[in-house]
């Protein structure tokens, strides 16, 4: 049984590549990952089998061709290799690598015409261009390599809480709260006391009218 830890995690669907130096051998792989108990099915931890081969050589004079797995993300980023070995001894694995799927866009402009390549809209839907039909011819033509340069941000992609500094919101906030309170004792106030709030909001300023408010809430009390 060997071990096979990803670098990083939430890789693509990925083919698992094993060597050896064994020159005649039969054996049958099998790749695992562990799993812990789940409460509703399995009380102890198990090994869910994602991929199984059958990988044999009887050549003495060359080396075995090495296997690929096909293997389909896994959960964590630990894998087992379990080798059925029979009544044979251990089948030595010199290395295990990945093989992850590579993209390549090809595109059609004039000679030194910009490119700007963008991504993120997962919700839109594959484009459909007349072009694909002649994908086969395409693909055999010579092409230019271009190399991106440094990621930009686009416009307009700034949050929101960077549209609205604090400062700006507790301010506004403040004064909203004045402006709600004002409206709420001047409906409240008797009659003989509007004039006296009258007087005081027209000559408060945005700096002493919380202390006018106050000291006015508290006549009326």
């Amino acid at each position: 049984m060997y071990r096979v830890t990803y670098p990083v995690s939430g890789l693509p669907p990925t083919r698992l590549v094993l060597t050896t130096n064994a020159r005649v051998f039969d054996r049958r792989l099998s790749v695992a990952e562990e799993r812990e108990p789940d409460p509703d099915r399995r009380r102890d931890a198990w090994l869910d089998v994602i991929a199984t081969a059958h990988w044999a050589h009887a050549d003495q004079d060359r080396p075995a061709t090495p296997i690929a797995l096909p293997v389909r993300p896994p959960r964590g980023t630990d894998l087992l290799i379990i080798v059925d070995e029979g009544d044979n001894a251990p089948l030595p694995i010199d290395s295990a690598r990945l093989l992850l799927p590579s993209y390549r866009i090809r595109l059609f402009r004039e000679a030194n015409t910009p490119l700007r390549v963008a991504y993120g809209r997962a919700d839109l839907s594959r484009p459909q261009y007349d072009l694909a039909l002649l994908a086969p011819q395409l693909l055999g033509a010579p092409a230019a390599d271009v190399v991106l340069d440094v990621e930009r941000s686009a416009p307009g992609a700034a949050t929101t809480a960077a549209l609205v500094s604090p400062l700006v919101f507790w301010i506004t906030l403040t004064i909203a709260v004045a402006v709600l309170i004002a409206l709420i004792v001047r409906l409240a106030a008797p009659p003989h006391l509007r004039l006296v709030f009258r007087k005081i909001t027209a000559s408060c300023s945005v700096t002493f009218c919380g202390n006018h408010l106050a000291f006015f809430y508290h006549q009326l009390a």
